[in-house]
């Protein structure tokens, strides 16, 4: 294992950190059991090492010399799942991305940005809306996931009915494939000339290649945005009615459906109790919107 340590210092320096406080770090995600055993005493295995990468040659070095050795790796971005997807066994490195941040480029023409993909969400969407623009991704953890992590994890928002899921949103990619090989695929909306590598990678986990830079579409801030809210007699009944939004060719860009429980839990005093609430956002230009919202109420 000190071997494997060398080389990578010797190649990367100061980027290489075995220091406890930060193995331990990175060593799972915040999987409720993997937390409930840590505050036991029973800590998940820590990485030998903790690349934190800075630059895409720094993640292919890290992967050339990993495989050299043939040493396990994991990419970590924020670390936020919550499903264990994290698993860092004996004798691992761990690669962060999180040193890959920032807007890299932004064409307002063709409403496209690329970041580093070590970029926290809430980040990503703020750099672009200083733009009057938008990605239109917003998962629950935004604020705490990167935008590689979206891409790993194949990740859905909260707006996902109007913009897409990360699929619909994603154009182009660079990923450091397991033998340190930098590939980046076309920057086009689509192709029929060949499979389209970038699904190979969507939901992948890190398992296929450590992504570095994520080209996403952007469109601009919504003019004006309409909220309602609904309750029914159970999840059965609300249904219906939000089938027949979507069968009319609405879209909202939010349309969430709370069970009772959940309701009662989130919504405590507008709901009533043993009721399902349904929450609709509209929005885009101001008379899109209103007549939108209308014809749902």
């Amino acid at each position: 294992m000190q071997d494997i340590v060398s080389d990578l210092q010797a190649e990367l320096g100061a980027r290489v950190v075995c220091d406890s406080a930060v193995t331990h770090a990175h060593a799972r995600d915040t999987w409720s059991l993997a937390e409930l055993l840590d505050y036991q005493g029973q800590p998940a295995c820590s990485p030998i090492a903790v690349v934190e990468a800075e630059s895409t040659a720094d993640v292919a070095a890290a992967m050339r010399i990993c495989r050299a050795h043939k040493t396990p790796v994991v990419a970590y971005g924020g670390g936020s799942g919550v499903c264990g997807g994290i698993f860092v066994g004996e004798g691992t490195v761990v690669v962060s991305t999180r040193g890959l941040s920032g807007l890299i480029s932004l064409d307002n023409g063709d409403l496209t940005a690329t970041f580093g993909a070590g970029t926290m969400g809430g980040d990503a969407e703020r750099m672009v809306q200083e733009h009057g623009l938008t990605i239109g991704h917003w998962p629950q953890s935004i604020e705490v996931s990167t935008v590689g992590g979206w891409v790993a994890t194949r990740a859905s928002g909260q707006y996902s009915t109007g913009y897409g899921n990360i699929e619909d949103i994603i154009l182009d990619l660079e990923v450091v494939l397991p033998d340190g090989e930098i590939l980046r695929t076309r920057r086009t909306p689509r192709a029929a000339a060949g499979p389209d590598l970038r699904q190979l990678f969507l939901g992948s986990e890190g398992t296929l290649g450590i992504v570095t830079e994520v080209t996403v579409s952007l469109r601009p801030l919504a003019e004006h945005h309409v909220r309602q809210a609904f309750h029914f007699d159970g999840l059965a009944a609300a249904l219906a009615p939000v089938q027949q939004l979507m069968r009319e060719g609405w879209r909202p860009p939010v349309v969430r459906l709370y069970d009772p429980r959940e309701s009662r839990r989130h919504f405590d005093e507008a709901c009533p109790k043993e009721r399902a609430m349904l929450i609709l956002l509209h929005e885009g230009p101001k008379a899109a919107a209103t007549v939108e919202a209308s014809e749902v109420a």
